[in-house]
């Protein structure tokens, strides 16, 4: 690795950056910035959180944390409020940044992102992560919508750059309104060393284990993959399926299965994720909207078969009956349906599994750092970027 970034000061924003996170912008900011700090800049990274969450340590980087009181079970959306953020902002002007960079726009951090260079002037880049709103349920779409319409708009007009992590995220930002020549497209990544198949001659699940890796908040769909299993199960449909991940629905979740004594468990936060993923024989991605889905690459490079819902994120990474399975959001029914005939067709899942795998050896995140390292640069006024993370 080069220092092609000696010099570059970034302020880095992005609320919830803790290991107990399963969030895909936490992800993302905890992968690239100890890049970004290898290749040369110095980086300080602002988060929030709620108390219960401890902040991530993240090697060469800064990382200061302002408290965050969590409304995600209130309005069942990940959403918090942090006065004692923008309280900060004075002080964080003093770091003196060549650039500030934000991830998503329903991030408290962005908003203080987005203020903060209002009255500094110093160039901001903000990362979406979040595609079209449409199919989420009311009255969050409503909400989401007014917000998007109002302070994201604000944040993207703040914005010198703009970064969308797949095509669907660049198509609803260029609807929001965001400026096509500022937006690039720039692609999460996976790490292939950590997330990889189980040894050949492993002996498969008995029965079959379906997988959900994310936060048990409504956009991400667990409720409707409870639907489906529930199906199954009362069809007598031998599986076992567990939750990896946690959030406000988790409660009502539970109880619904304990009162129909269905085999689905519930594992929270797991740090071990690479050990647990490739021991599934499905991975259910239920969600009603997405950016680039982490889980969905992952269980890809873990050698597991994707069965997706056809939104946008999602099908930007699976081609139906190639490399995985897509079905209609909120149709528990079609979904179980598919699971079934998988279940029962083991040939069929290895041929997926084994073309998702091929599908995540095109991702990479130093390739994501790299992108992402030259639009920073480019936003500060620097060239380069390019050649940094040269084969030492």
């Amino acid at each position: 690795m080069t220092s092609g970034l000696h010099g570059l000061r970034v302020l880095a924003f992005c609320d919830y950056l803790s290991p107990d996170s399963s969030g895909g912008a936490e992800r993302v900011a905890m992968e690239v910035y100890p890049r970004l700090a290898r290749a040369g800049a110095t980086v300080k990274l602002v988060t929030t959180m709620p108390a219960s969450m401890r902040p991530a340590v993240l090697a060469g980087v800064e990382v200061e944390s302002a408290p965050l009181l969590d409304l995600s079970a209130a309005l069942r959306l990940q959403v918090g409020f942090s006065p004692a953020l923008f309280g900060r902002l004075r002080s964080l002007a003093r770091f003196r940044p060549d650039v500030l960079h934000a991830h998503t726009l329903f991030f408290q951090t962005s908003l203080a992102a987005a203020v903060l260079q209002l009255a500094t002037r110093t160039p901001l880049v903000t990362t979406v992560h979040v595609g079209s709103l449409e199919m989420m349920s009311e009255p969050g779409r409503t909400v989401s919508r007014a917000y998007e319409a109002t302070v994201g708009r604000f944040i993207l007009g703040r914005s010198a750059r703009i970064v969308a992590v797949s095509p669907s995220v660049r198509s609803n930002l260029l609807r929001v309104g965001a400026r096509s020549e500022r937006v690039s497209v720039v692609a999460n990544g996976v790490d292939l060393d950590r997330f990889h198949p189980r040894p050949l001659g492993a002996p498969p699940g008995n029965p079959p284990l379906i997988a959900f890796v994310g936060r048990l908040i409504e956009v991400k769909g667990p409720d409707v993959m409870l639907a489906a299993l529930l199906r199954l199960h009362a069809d007598g449909v031998p599986f076992r399926a567990v939750y990896f991940g946690d959030g406000p629905m988790r409660a009502r979740l539970e109880s619904t299965v304990r009162a129909a004594g269905a085999p689905v468990a519930f594992a929270g936060h797991v740090d071990d994720l690479e050990t647990q993923l490739p021991r599934a024989d499905i991975l259910l991605r239920p969600s009603l909207t997405e950016g680039m889905p982490l889980a969905v690459l992952e269980a890809m490079a873990s050698g597991v078969c994707v069965v997706a819902t056809d939104v946008g994120g999602n099908r930007d990474l699976v081609e139906h009956d190639r490399n995985g399975v897509l079905v209609p959001p909120r149709r528990p029914e079609v979904m179980a349906r598919e699971i079934a005939g998988l279940l029962s067709d083991p040939a069929r899942r290895a041929r997926l599994a084994a073309a998702g795998r091929q599908t995540a050896e095109r991702y990479s995140w130093d390739a994501t750092a790299q992108a992402t390292a030259a639009l920073l640069l480019e936003a500060a006024g620097r060239a380069g970027g390019a050649g940094l993370w040269e084969a030492a």
